[in-house]
C-alpha cells in the first residue's frame, strides 16, 4: 500500500478514478526513491524491513506490536529484524513504476510531479537484474516525455 492505495489492485483496475491522483503520484515517487536507495546501497541479496517500508501505517502497526502491553504487564518484545528478499524489492518496484505509468496515463497532469525526478527514473534503467523494472521505468519515461512534448504538461 502506497499513499492509501493498494498498488497491485490499482494496477489491475487502472481506470479507477483516484480522488487525489497528485498525492498518489507523490507517494509513489517517494516510495520509488526509497527502493532506489535500497537497490543502490545494498548490493547484498537481502535488505532489512527497517529499510523497506511500504507505508507509514505498516510502520506504526509493526511498532505497536513490538511495544509493551501495560494491561498484561509485558515489557517490549525483542524481535529479530525481518528480512525482505531482493527479488521482493524488485517486484514491488516494478509494481510501483507500473502504477506511476497508469496514473500519468489516466491523469496527464500528474507528469508535473516527475519534475526533478528524472535521475531517479533513469536509475531504474540500470537495474540489470530485472528487465521488468527496466521496462516499467522506460514506459514511465516515455510517457513523461510524450506528455511534455505534446504540450500536456
Amino acid at each position: 500500500m502506497v499513499g492509501d492505495v493498494y498498488v497491485r489492485i490499482y494496477n489491475e483496475q487502472s481506470s479507477f478514478l483516484l480522488e487525489s491522483f497528485e498525492q498518489f503520484a507523490i507517494a509513489l515517487l517517494g516510495y520509488l526513491r526509497r527502493t532506489g536507495e535500497i537497490l543502490y546501497k545494498n548490493m547484498t541479496p537481502e535488505v532489512t524491513a527497517d529499510d523497506f517500508r511500504v507505508s507509514e501505517m505498516n510502520w506504526q502497526a509493526d511498532r505497536a506490536a513490538s511495544e509493551c502491553d501495560p494491561l498484561l504487564g509485558r515489557g517490549p518484545v525483542q524481535t529479530e529484524p525481518t528480512v525482505e528478499p531482493r527479488l521482493l524489492v524488485l517486484e514491488r518496484t516494478e509494481q510501483s513504476l507500473t502504477a506511476l505509468y497508469n496514473v500519468i496515463k489516466i491523469f496527464p497532469d500528474a507528469t508535473l510531479q516527475t519534475l526533478n525526478r528524472y535521475k531517479l527514473l533513469f536509475y531504474f534503467m540500470r537495474v540489470d537484474e530485472s528487465p521488468g523494472v527496466q521496462m516499467a521505468a522506460l514506459n514511465v519515461i516515455h510517457l513523461v516525455v510524450a506528455n511534455k512534448v505534446g504540450g500536456r504538461a
